[in-house]
């Protein structure tokens, strides 16, 4: 049988220990209300209340602590824990129950920060404001209070969020750099906000849509299905530490490989995995693209791109606008179409970063019409040091200070209509080209 106590009420430095087999209880208001600030409170028996289990309701000095034991509990009709102002620290072993919200913190008055550590179960929501940083690790159950209800809501500061247990509900975090770790799952939406945020979900579920929000983002994907928006800012997607990957930003293709049903909308910039093995393409964006290990095929498409291909045999095409492509160790290709070229001069060239024709290095103009004049697609003459002679088709080698130049000349006029440009002294022959 539980001793039963009613309604408790304490000042500034008091400390308050519920042993197990103790109920603290209200019927029409807070069980538990701590004014003040520097309490200690430990739970393991059971607090209920109306309106509230306990609430600590401090000064902005020291912190303020709750420490639920394994078999403690507490429930209310309304909310079931309130934090008003100072340092927040909260550690659940056992559980926390509430029909709508299990924890407010900072929503009455700031509250300076807030940790939470959760390996027991919480039913009901958490919501939280505070104006030096949030962080949660979650290695047990966190369940919104009715389907597809909020879970998790966390404004003020940067919020760091560690899941290694489960999450029910939506998750939406600050407009600050906020860092997510998921190892567990979460079955519902996740919203990151504004800000530059970090979404790691290497060995992690995720079961609902994904929105990064405004900032430059970063999504380090696991093996789940997903649904993922970028939204404004230079937003990046790392594959680095799972298998190959099909990807096209511009939505040109369906995902494949590991992401086969994935969407993934607003990203800029990707990282493959280092398997090898992967294509992936870019968008209208200036999209920087890495390939890591492996054979990779990339794809600039429209934009100022960047490419790197990493180790291994890549594929490299620019596509439109000033591309510069770095293929790494490996006998890599370097791939023009008609129109994938940046401009004619230094400045405005492709760039090649480490054309190496020992290492077995090619550069494919096969897909350009060498001569404009007469129909078909004609193939180019490498020339080497000569000048052109006006005649369209011509290819030829510039030596520079610090970089060397293919020029092309589709016209036969004399002038270069394009410029390749190859970092350093590089001596190229025919043979280093598919022309």
């Amino acid at each position: 049988m539980s001793l039963v106590i009613a309604e408790n009420s304490f000042g500034t430095g008091d400390d308050l220990l519920v042993p197990e087999g103790i109920l603290i209880t209200s019927s029409d208001g807070l069980a538990v209300s701590a004014l003040g600030s520097g309490h200690t409170i430990t739970v393991a028996g059971l607090i209920r209340g109306e309106s509230g289990a306990v609430l600590l309701d401090g000064g902005s000095g020291d912190a303020q602590s709750l420490v639920i034991a394994r078999g403690g509990q507490l429930s209310a009709s309304d909310t079931a824990v309130r934090f008003a102002a100072g340092r927040v620290r909260l550690e659940n072993h056992g559980s926390i129950l509430a029909p709508g919200k299990a924890i407010l913190i900072g929503v009455d008055r700031p509250v300076a920060s807030a940790a939470l550590e959760n390996p027991g179960s919480i039913q009901g929501a958490i919501i939280t404001a505070t104006s030096e940083g949030f962080s949660l690790d979650n290695s047990g159950s966190i369940t919104a209070a009715r389907p597809h209800g909020e879970a998790l809501v966390v404004t003020g500061d940067a919020a760091t969020l560690v899941n290694a247990g489960a999450i029910n509900g939506l998750v939406q975090l600050t407009d600050a750099a906020d860092v997510m770790t998921n190892r567990g799952a979460i079955i519902g939406a996740v919203r990151l906000g504004a800000g530059s945020d970090i979404l790691d979900n290497r060995d992690g579920e995720i079961r609902g849509p994904i929105t990064l929000g405004d900032g430059d983002d970063l999504l380090i994907a696991g093996q789940t299905t997903y649904r993922v928006t970028g939204g404004e800012g230079y937003d990046t997607l790392d594959f680095s530490h799972g298998g190959s990957v099909i990807l096209a930003l511009d939505l040109s293709r369906p995902a494949g490989g590991v992401l086969h049903g994935n969407t993934y909308l607003g990203f800029e910039a990707v990282i493959g995995s280092a398997l090898g093995g992967d294509w992936i393409g870019g968008n209208a964006a200036d999209n920087r693209i890495d390939g890591l290990g492996g054979a990779d095929t990339l794809s600039g498409r429209s934009g100022a791109d960047t490419l790197r291909g990493g180790e291994g045999g890549d594929t490299l095409i620019g596509g439109s606008g000033r591309d510069v492509c770095t293929g790494g160790p490996g006998r890599d290709t370097f791939v023009f179409g008609e129109g994938d070229f940046g401009g004619k001069t230094l400045a405005r060239g492709d760039v090649i970063t480490d054309m190496r024709p020992r290492q077995g290095d090619r550069i494919d103009l096969s897909e350009v019409d060498a001569n404009r004049l007469v129909g078909g697609d004609q193939a180019f003459t490498f020339i080497g040091l000569d000048h052109f002679h006006q005649i369209a088709g011509e290819l030829r080698l510039v030596f520079g200070a610090t970089a060397t130049s293919l020029l092309g000349d589709t016209d036969g006029d004399g002038n270069a209509d394009f410029r390749i440009v190859l970092t350093g002294h590089i001596n190229v022959h025919a043979g280093d080209f598919v022309l």
